[in-house]
């Protein structure tokens, strides 16, 4: 979906590497602004995320 090579997520994931910060900024701009993620009240009157599927 966002074209990072399975390698690099690969990589990431087992701490090998880590991705840039500009990278981990892109991502959480493009889950937010995509409707990846919904806000929604829960019972304490207060704003939380879900992660859609």
């Amino acid at each position: 979906m966002v074209h990072i090579p399975y390698r690099t997520m690969t990589e990431w994931e087992l701490d090998n590497r880590h991705a840039p910060d500009y990278v981990l900024w892109l991502l959480e701009y493009y889950i937010r602004n995509e409707g990846l993620v919904v806000k929604e009240m829960n019972e304490g009157g207060g704003d939380s995320e879900k992660e859609t599927t």
